[in-house]
């Protein structure tokens, strides 16, 4: 993969590798084991794609300003909105295979906008589930354990508005900071909605929150404030 290209293309998932999902990539050296920093994993909101962040310039001027940040690698990922957590396991074991090597398998930033969300809601929950089992009924060294699935995968998360937070339990977004997930929501300031769930998180997942000129997809009204916000989060957890 040239550096700083952006690549189209599909990587196979599953247990038997029968589904297909679209990702679109770039990063800042042709080989990701030999370089520093963190990678950004981009998902969408219900009404977009993953080409939304190319065709907004957001993914091309990230992945431009890449090597004067922490910003290893950025994947935009076409995870449909309705996905759970394990099928966002098996998208990033996929993505982090060998043979494809699109991610290094190192935990990752984690972008969700709006209604994808979910899918990180859902892995909170999966890992509240195991927190609940007694210790001689689990197998915390389970790799393949879904409870294990949210600090597998996550790094930081950066969630923009996400509504599967208003219906989360406390439980459910304390599991953040309990398995040291720094959090930092965005919204619009014309997105009641997105503050309300932004103030959720700070109150309940120790998150920091930051209001942008918009509305809900608040990333395309206010794109540079987005980008400013979400290269200081990246440094901030270190390279």
């Amino acid at each position: 993969i040239p550096d700083g290209a952006i690549i189209s293309d599909t990587v196979s998932y599953g247990v038997n590798n029968n589904n297909q999902i679209h990702y679109l990539h770039c990063r800042r050296a042709l080989n990701i084991d030999n370089i520093d920093g963190l990678e950004l994993l981009m998902l969408h909101g219900a009404a977009f794609t993953a080409d939304t962040w190319k065709t907004s310039g957001i993914l091309t001027k990230l992945c431009a300003s890449a090597p004067k940040s922490s910003i290893r690698s950025l994947t935009a990922l076409d995870l449909d909105v309705s996905s759970d957590g394990t099928r966002l396991k098996h998208v990033f074991d996929a993505l982090s295979n060998r043979a494809t090597a699109v991610l290094s398998g190192e935990r990752v930033v984690l972008v969700s906008p709006s209604a994808s969300g979910k899918a990180v809601i859902d892995l909170a929950e999966l890992a509240f589930r195991q927190s609940n089992i007694k210790a001689d009924e689990s197998d915390n060294n389970d790799t393949s354990n879904p409870g294990q699935f949210l600090t597998q995968i996550i790094k930081g998360w950066i969630p923009v508005a996400c509504f599967a937070i208003n219906t989360a339990g406390t439980e459910t977004l304390e599991m953040f900071p309990k398995s040291g997930i720094p959090v930092m929501g965005i919204y619009g300031s014309k997105d009641g909605m997105g503050k309300r769930v932004t103030e959720k998180l700070v109150q309940h997942a120790g998150a920091v929150g930051h209001e942008i000129e918009g509305s809900h997809p608040c990333y395309l009204d206010s794109p540079d404030d987005f980008m400013d916000l979400v290269r200081l989060f990246v440094d901030s957890l270190g390279r």
